[in-house]
């Protein structure tokens, strides 16, 4: 079982802390670090069966996402249902800190593409 927490948890450096220690724990109310830390954790138990797919992505996007999945130590198919689940639920899948790097990622690959271009991608030698 992999530590989703380290992706999906908006600060885990608080669950061995008094509430009060815990950074920003103010700002988000009583608990919520640990309370997420707990929920994503009991989620892990359920037994799930996966297929092999052979989904088609941009390319820059891609890198984007195997540099993320690495730098979280996860696999990018853990990474996609992660988000996935998250979004299906109307929920931010990232940190603060994820999303920097997910920005440094972006820069390195050279990735300008954002959630409006999302409906308006055509392939190279593709015609209109």
């Amino acid at each position: 079982m992999r530590d989703m927490t380290k992706a999906f948890s908006f600060n885990t450096e608080c669950e061995n802390r008094p509430i009060s220690l815990c950074p920003g724990s103010a700002s988000r109310g009583f608990g919520v670090d640990r309370l997420v830390h707990w929920y994503q954790y009991s989620i892990m138990t359920k037994t799930i069966e996966r297929v092999q797919t052979g989904v088609r992505l941009e390319k820059r996007l891609l890198k984007v996402l195997k540099g993320l999945a690495e730098h979280l130590d996860m696999s990018l198919g853990d990474l996609l249902e992660g988000m996935s689940l998250h979004c299906f639920e109307n929920r931010p899948p990232f940190s603060e800190e994820t999303l920097r790097k997910i920005d440094q990622l972006k820069q390195v690959y050279d990735l300008d593409l954002g959630a409006s271009d999302g409906h308006n991608l055509r392939e190279s030698g593709q015609e209109k």
